[in-house]
């Protein structure tokens, strides 16, 4: 059974989701190219990866949390999971980078590798939208049967909202990579919208964000009630001047019919401010404090594709390793 996202109470928990639905924008390579494969999935991928890697670190799969609740919950998508190799295996589907910014918080909190830290941060999650990711409400319901809320909670960190559907078409953020970023052809300005290949960056808004995550966070409230919930927001993609450009092996490939990718990005955060402050919970801002180190910079603290610059890891619109220590540095003390 799944929870319907309307419902007022978190429902049994599901399967993590499997795809990554932002791994179409490593097609931003298309952006030289104009095209990528529409379905990249990645479980297979990343077991093959964990494997060759042989990262050496594990850490505890579906362990329950101590008796009154985990110290530290974090639930959000693959920009909380983490994509910089290695790879560590969490189960149902679902895996995470060793080196991401919400095990150094756990780190720091000596909490990592200890039941005290309960991550259901996965790729491809969304807050409400069936795109094949696992919904907030349903990762919430994961924690619960762990026993993760309780008063003993202190820390609850959420970072969702890219790979959900907004506004008509359904079209999610592989689907906006792959037909509206990476297509030099048709471009990516506003337009990409009413011909179905691209969200609507202008349905993303403070009372839909809200709307979207009231379940979620109603119950967490209710059963961690000494907790101090933040929405993370989402760091700089873009190069100075919100111009839509990517690292491809060291060289810059940009997109320069933009609009709806400016729009997006700037709205996400807007959103999720707005929904913190409705919400009453605390809102973290990466968008601002990471402006000078988006795509193509001589810093950049999102990834390219084989870029040197982020040592040959990760993928687009994911922190590279710098990238994870900088949100280290801007998240921990704000929680």
């Amino acid at each position: 059974m799944r929870a319907n996202a309307n419902e007022t109470t978190i429902g049994a928990k599901r399967g993590f989701g499997t795809k990554i639905a932002v791994l179409g924008a490593a097609a931003v390579a298309g952006i030289a190219l104009g095209s990528a494969p529409a379905n990249a999935q990645l479980p297979d991928a990343a077991g093959s990866l964990v494997q060759a890697t042989g990262s050496g670190e594990s850490e505890p799969i579906a362990q329950n949390a101590p008796e009154g609740g985990a110290r530290l919950i974090t639930l959000g998508d693959s920009v909380m999971a983490g994509d910089n190799l290695p790879y560590v295996d969490a189960g149902k589907g679902c895996y995470h980078s060793t080196r991401r910014y919400v095990a150094e918080i756990a780190r720091s909190l000596d909490v990592y590798k200890t039941p005290d830290f309960q991550d259901a941060s996965c790729f491809g999650a969304t807050l409400d939208s069936d795109t094949g990711g696992i919904r907030l409400v349903d990762q919430t319901a994961n924690m619960r049967d762990r026993g993760a809320f309780g008063p003993r909670t202190e820390h609850v960190l959420i970072q969702a909202g890219l790979n959900d559907y907004w506004g008509a078409p359904r079209q999610h953020l592989l689907d906006t990579a792959t037909n509206c970023a990476a297509n030099v052809v048709q471009g990516c300005d506003m337009n990409a919208v009413a011909e179905g290949r691209s969200q609507d960056p202008d349905a993303i808004t403070a009372d839909e964000y809200t709307k979207r995550a009231k379940t979620s966070i109603d119950f967490i409230k209710y059963y961690a009630p000494n907790a101090k919930i933040s929405i993370v927001g989402y760091p700089t993609y873009q190069a100075p001047g919100e111009r839509t450009c990517i690292s491809v092996g060291g060289a810059p490939a940009e997109q320069p019919r933009d609009e709806v990718l400016d729009r997006l990005f700037r709205n996400m955060q807007s959103a999720q401010a707005g929904a913190a402050a409705n919400l009453g919970v605390n809102f973290i801002d990466l968008k601002t404090p990471t402006a000078e180190h988006g795509g193509c910079t001589d810093q950049p603290w999102v990834g390219g594709l084989l870029d040197p610059k982020s040592e040959f890891n990760g993928i687009p619109l994911h922190l590279n390793p710098a990238g994870e220590v900088a949100a280290f540095n801007i998240v921990r003390p704000q929680i």
